[in-house]
């Protein structure tokens, strides 16, 4: 909407809890608490958030100040989904990389944060992809689970991302321009992100606009 002209601002987030009773018993049935019996599951949390985006073009006409600009985004699906018969590849989330580094600078990836939490699944997704699309990352193994601390907090998990990308931007501990963010859905959905710093430009073919977040 905002590289169509449709809209001059845009606020997206989400909202997101998985602690109702019904909820965790759903998850405990399914193995996918994390437990003494079981290391493997992960903890629930719950988060919301939300990011203000906008064109550069526009921040400077209402004098906003851009915290971060958004070089690529990239959203793809994985067939062998977690509680099927099936062995995940790497194919959905590989995708989505492969596409959101085809719009993006060739520098490699600074700092990666995601969503795994604790499921070996997560893990085995993670390094198939990476293995998928070599070269880009400035090191894969270094990556930020947020929901180590913060429980998994599902649909929050992007626009929290960026706050953590902005933050570090402004406090100047950022360890490079480039921030990768990613998350999964057990549906199957895959999405990706890169931010940068303000000035930040994509690789020669990507035209229009520059969303930037606020």
């Amino acid at each position: 909407m905002l590289r169509e002209g449709k809209a001059k601002l845009c606020l997206a987030g989400g909202v997101d809890t998985y602690l109702e009773p019904e909820t965790l018993e759903w998850l405990d049935e399914n193995g996918q608490l994390h437990s003494e019996g079981n290391i493997y599951g992960f903890c629930p949390g719950e988060a919301a958030g939300f990011c203000l985006l906008t064109t550069l073009a526009t921040a400077r006409a209402l004098g906003l100040q851009s915290l971060l600009e958004v070089v690529a985004t990239s959203a793809a699906g994985e067939e062998n989904r977690i509680k099927t018969e099936t062995v995940v590849l790497g194919e959905g989330l590989g995708a989505a990389f492969r596409n959101l580094f085809e719009d993006a600078p060739a520098d490699p990836v600074d700092r990666i944060i995601c969503d795994m939490n604790g499921e070996r699944y997560r893990g085995n997704e993670y390094g198939f992809a990476v293995i998928r699309n070599p070269g880009r990352f400035r090191d894969a193994a270094d990556f930020e689970t947020p929901a180590d601390c913060w429980g998994d907090v599902g649909a929050a998990s992007g626009p929290l991302y960026v706050s953590l990308v902005a933050e570090a931007q402004a406090r100047n501990y950022q360890k490079g321009p480039l921030s990768l963010i990613w998350a999964s859905s057990e549906n199957g959905s895959r999405a990706a992100a890169l931010l940068g710093s303000p000035g930040v430009r994509p690789s020669s073919g990507a035209d229009g606009p520059r969303p930037t977040a606020r």
